[in-house]
């Protein structure tokens, strides 16, 4: 099977051209140029990268979301390529739910989960017309090789700058799944051969972590010995609690080998390398 990577020089799309056989990366620009190559389906990574600064470029992500997907979905449509996985969210679902299912409601409290959502009903349509048979996996906050903004960056860099002291936003109390990069790519591979017209799974580990927990880590695994110090305010849009009901795709024989401890420990290394 030939597949096409859009967004494939990005941070989870360099471990999917790891991590498959026969793979073409397609760039934003390349796209603009050549449309998409000869493929038998596409994995659709493509987003604005910068969640937090959403509200300083308020079109990037229709661009990136909607705009882009309607496109891809069209061009599809015209080469008669089927299949899609379209990498979402789980920052997509309402902020007040402590357990969230695939049936969820959903509620956009950013602008990158508003594309998502935008996004995922456009594939929902083309899906429902009979053009394309899709999957939908709702990450929560990926981490791994090759990562290249988050949380687990800012800590870095910020012992990396002033290792006697770790501030983070008060009050350190929001509650997350996180997932490393391998588990998302082994989702994809657990998906990628299923032809029901339009299916959405969640991508996470059972298990949360709190920022105070995760700057723990961060500290020990850089051999660093300094306090955490809340200060601040989160920024808007976040998501103070994504907790992810991963039975769907667990049912397909799918289960992280990485806990979120072991996850943020691999990515200060590589980001320490």
């Amino acid at each position: 099977m030939r597949i096409a990577v859009i967004g494939g020089g990005g941070f989870v799309g360099k471990n999917v051209m790891n991590g498959f056989d026969n793979v073409e990366a397609v760039e934003t620009a390349e796209w603009v140029a050549y449309g998409l190559p000869k493929c038998d389906a596409v994995i659709h990574l493509a987003a604005n990268a910068d969640v937090r600064a959403g509200w300083n470029h308020p079109t990037k992500d229709q661009e990136y979301g909607p705009q882009l997907t309607q496109q891809i979905l069209e061009e599809m449509r015209r080469k008669g390529v089927r299949r899609i996985i379209f990498a979402s969210t789980g920052s997509v679902y309402h902020p007040h739910d402590h357990n969230h299912f695939p049936d969820c409601p959903v509620h956009a409290t950013s602008l990158y989960a508003a594309s998502k959502i935008a996004a995922e009903q456009l594939i929902a349509a083309y899906a429902s017309a009979g053009h394309v048979d899709a999957t939908v996996l709702r990450f929560v906050s990926v981490l791994g090789p090759h990562y290249s903004h988050g949380l687990v960056k800012d800590f870095v860099e910020k012992l990396q700058a002033d290792p006697t002291q770790l501030p983070i936003i008060a009050p350190g109390t929001s509650n997350k799944s996180y997932v490393h990069v391998s588990d998302v790519v082994e989702a994809m591979r657990t998906v990628l051969d299923q032809s029901h017209p339009f299916t959405i799974y969640n991508v996470g580990t059972r298990e949360t972590a709190q920022p105070r927990a995760i700057a723990k880590w961060v500290i020990d695994e850089m051999g660093l010995d300094c306090p955490v110090v809340l200060e601040g305010e989160t920024w808007v849009g976040d998501n103070p609690t994504i907790r992810l009901d991963t039975q769907g795709l667990r049912a397909l024989g799918w289960r992280p080998k990485f806990t979120i401890e072991q996850a943020i420990r691999d990515t200060v290394r590589y980001l320490c390398r």
